[in-house]
């Protein structure tokens, strides 16, 4: 069971891991009812709270926990991360070829390349764009409605109202500001 959203780059990333993998999964909270989205929240906070054990890969300070996605499995697997999950996939199966030492190279080379770069194209969609007309927002609220019921629409609103305070911190924020001077034909 994959725990996360589809506005996360990250979970994107786990979700083609595992069809690439073909492992049989499931999103939550968005595809399941109330009492499933209920339990699969209450064993990701009990696995950030660290009262459920966390296998692998160890926690640290500089990693996201808890903000990364979940993967969930049938036998009491709790683990997170997108790269993690993925190493995790590569050694119960394998991804990549073992002999092939470029291969194993250039994939950690691209996986690191768009966890750090390709992160930034996304949050100039999400961030700039998305911010113009709150898709983002109405979105995750939908992902959200088998958890939060009727109170999911607090969710695009408080979402909406985050991503427009974050346009300022946003690392395309420079971009977004060029945009919009030479829209004003002050560039000319």
């Amino acid at each position: 069971m994959l725990w996360g959203a589809e506005l996360s780059p990250y979970a994107l990333k786990v979700e083609a891991l595992l069809r690439f993998s073909s492992l049989p999964f499931h999103w939550q909270p968005r595809s399941g009812g109330f009492f499933d989205a209920l339990r699969y929240a209450g064993r990701r906070a009990a696995v950030v709270a660290r009262r459920r054990p966390l296998p692998w890969p160890e926690a640290n300070d500089l990693g996201e926990f808890p903000l990364v996605p979940f993967l969930f499995g049938p036998r009491g697997e709790n683990l997170y991360d997108s790269s993690e999950i993925g190493a995790w996939l590569d050694r119960t199966t394998p991804l990549v070829p073992r002999d092939d030492p470029p291969a194993l190279f250039a994939a950690q080379l691209i996986d690191e390349a768009l966890d750090e770069v390709g992160l930034y194209l996304v949050h100039h969609n999400r961030w700039v764009l998305a911010a113009r007309d709150h898709g983002a927002a109405e979105r995750l609220a939908a992902e959200m409605r088998p958890l939060w019921g009727p109170a999911a629409h607090l969710i695009r609103r408080q979402f909406s109202a985050r991503q427009c305070r974050r346009l300022r911190t946003a690392p395309s924020h420079s971009l977004m500001l060029m945009s919009s001077w030479r829209e004003s034909g002050s560039a000319s």
